[in-house]
């Protein structure tokens, strides 16, 4: 996150620092960003990022925060709408993250694109993205089992990857939309109602 240095800057020289950034991660993944070129072009020293940033990947946190929380709020209003039923709210976030790279937002891709690498792993990273009180909200869960009820983050991670796996195949493998929506629904309902037939698995 962006030390005290960086938050007593102007807002104008925070806000071309990010621009600067926004730019690089638009035309590069985060693997292959440079700080130089963030540098060169924000017209800072690297030494001066460092005073601001600790890494990259500390910048691009910073950046995806913005995007993560427009998901949330998206999410949200989904989950609003539909009255809490994730098959339709997921179906439906599933379209609405591919109109949103249909129109070339290029970071906005490259972060999803990038997003089940970045979180693989990294089980705190995954938690900070996850509002919990947005989600309870939107829920009946007296309508979850137990085990659900215990673990919505869990929940949650499955319908959220199950879509972002999706949209890549889309995005990024040229994979033929309509038939990659009826894959995810068969997915979605799995999820949503499982594989045992009612008494099949009492432990859950």
């Amino acid at each position: 996150m962006p030390s005290k240095t960086f938050l007593r800057l102007d807002q104008e020289k925070q806000k071309q620092i990010l621009a600067c950034a926004k730019k690089e991660f638009s035309s590069h993944r985060l693997k292959d960003a440079s700080i130089n070129r963030i540098v060169k072009a924000a017209g800072i020293s690297r030494g001066s990022f460092y005073m601001y940033f600790q890494d990259i990947e500390d910048i691009y946190t910073y950046l995806i925060q913005e995007i993560s929380q427009n998901t949330w709020n998206i999410l949200g209003e989904l989950l609003h709408k539909n009255k809490g039923d994730l098959y339709q709210s997921f179906l439906s976030f599933f379209d609405i993250l591919l109109n949103l790279c249909s129109k070339d937002e290029a970071l906005f891709k490259n972060v999803y694109l990038n997003m089940n690498l970045y979180m693989e792993g990294n089980t705190e990273t995954k938690k900070s993205w996850f509002n919990m009180d947005l989600f309870k909200e939107q829920l009946d869960l007296s309508s979850f089992t137990s085990l659900a009820q215990e673990n919505l983050f869990f929940v949650h991670h499955l319908f959220f990857r199950t879509v972002i796996e999706n949209v890549i195949l889309v995005v990024h493998f040229q994979k033929d939309k309509e038939e990659v929506r009826k894959n995810l629904e068969k997915q979605l309902t799995i999820l949503t109602h499982g594989i045992y037939q009612k008494g099949g698995f009492e432990n859950v």
